[in-house]
């Protein structure tokens, strides 16, 4: 008969299951779950960063493309198929009715930088309050487009994952002020050092998956559907459908 530690818990205390931790030689645990390593973690987010670069060169599809790199670094963690080809596949999917929804996100950035870039010329006085203005809404617009990127699934509508995004930026504060420090060392980053660009998507998707994890309650996130090609990467799970 097995033993039973009576200083462990009965059981989940919220229902749900704990991500399993494969053991490594010498009975240590992995530090993520499904067998995926810090390591290989840090290597997925510079391949995903340099994906979502090259992807987002049309400027209209930087969008897409950050939301195809969260749907990847998802998968990823919950050891299901993370090829390139799935994370191209998942951009192609991504751009399907983001048209408007990146239009007029790329024109609201244009007329709020030109706003806030006023405030460096000799009109600097006449726009101040305007610039200044312009310079919150602009930093509201863009941890809503990063939450409609994190909040997006394969085959789900755009308009109401930016909407989604907008209430969840207003209900986790804490979230959204993570997503803005996250903004902040991005553009430090690239300041620092321009090619280092190449590598700032995957940092974004992954900071934009840890906020929305955490705004889960730190379970793992509904996975995204069957259509993708799986591969039998660390453990592979049965597709469950998208409660969000």
């Amino acid at each position: 008969m097995a033993r039973v530690d009576p200083a462990a818990p009965a059981g989940p205390r919220s229902g749900r299951v704990a991500p399993e931790r494969v053991r490594q030689p010498g009975n240590r645990r992995t530090p993520l779950p499904h067998g995926s390593s810090s390591f290989a973690l840090l290597a997925e987010v510079l391949l995903v960063g340099l994906v979502v670069a090259i992807l987002s060169i049309p400027v209209l599809t930087i969008l897409p493309a950050l939301a195809a790199g969260v749907v990847h670094l998802r998968r990823h963690l919950d050891g299901r198929g993370d090829r390139v080809a799935d994370l191209l596949r998942l951009f192609v999917v991504a751009c399907r009715g983001v048209w408007l929804v990146s239009i007029a996100g790329v024109g609201a950035v244009l007329v709020l930088g030109f706003n806030i870039w006023l405030l460096r010329t000799a009109a600097a006085d006449a726009f101040r309050l305007p610039g200044v203005a312009s310079g919150v809404v602009l930093a509201a617009l863009a941890v809503v487009l990063l939450r409609s990127a994190g909040g997006w699934r394969p085959g789900s509508a755009w308009w109401p994952a930016v909407r989604a995004a907008a209430r969840r930026s207003r209900d986790d504060l804490r979230g959204t002020g993570m997503l803005l420090i996250a903004l902040v060392l991005a553009g430090v980053i690239v300041w620092m050092l321009v090619p280092l660009a190449l590598v700032v998507g995957g940092l974004l998707a992954l900071a934009v998956l840890a906020v929305e994890r955490h705004a889960d309650g730190g379970s793992l996130a509904p996975t995204e559907g069957a259509f993708l090609t799986r591969t039998p990467t660390r453990t592979d799970t049965p597709d469950t459908p998208d409660t969000h």
